[in-house]
């Protein structure tokens, strides 16, 4: 195996985890559904604005958008940082000389809240690859060329890590190394052992 020369993360139940289950909204809306419809990937990929959005939502759930707003605010304040993941990142980016990367299926407007809440620990980032911004999401092949070009590494010498199974396929399929975060402790182990396996 290559000597992995960058990392990508997810952000979303892997970077951030909730506090505890995701909170229940005030208006019964229906946060997992919502958030697998086209509507809300259209919003991810910077189709929609964030209005725009919330109304054809409320549309098809019930609900003002302002329910809906509220009900997607309440979820977001309760994302914490994974502090495990992020001493684990900086101990190996600290030893080996890391490229470290997130690739995230997410609004604009929600990295920019990311962003300006969460500034210092997302500094361990070299980029931040945002479907809202980039006009892409997992698992869009598309997305990954993308990233692999801008991050200026082989793809055998990444190593990818997704709660999703079908996006950490889509990197294996692309040539990373990927691993699919479940269990953390099983992660943060092929995390240590990816990147300091020699070739």
């Amino acid at each position: 195996m290559a000597q992995i020369q960058a990392v990508v993360l997810d952000l979303g139940n892997v970077v951030f985890t909730w506090s505890s289950e995701p909170p229940s909204s005030p208006n019964a809306v229906p946060l997992k559904a919502i958030m697998k419809t086209t509507t809300w990937a259209d919003y991810e990929c910077g189709l929609l604005t964030t209005m725009d959005c919330y109304s054809a939502l409320g549309e098809k759930f019930g609900g003002s958008p302002s329910d809906i707003g509220q009900a997607l605010a309440v979820a977001r304040d309760s994302l914490v940082v994974n502090d495990t993941l992020l001493a684990l990142i900086r101990e190996l980016k600290h030893s080996y000389g890391l490229s470290i990367y997130a690739m995230s299926n997410i609004s604009r407007e929600n990295i920019d809240y990311l962003r300006e809440k969460h500034g210092a620990e997302l500094e361990i980032f070299d980029e931040i690859f945002a479907s809202g911004y980039v006009g892409m999401r997992k698992p869009d092949e598309g997305f990954y060329r993308h990233v692999i070009a801008q991050m200026g590494h082989p793809a055998d010498r990444v190593a990818f890590l997704d709660d999703r199974k079908e996006n950490v396929q889509v990197a294996c399929l692309m040539g990373m190394l990927g691993f699919c975060y479940e269990e953390p402790s099983k992660a943060y182990q092929w995390l240590r052992n990816s990147v300091s396996c020699d070739a």
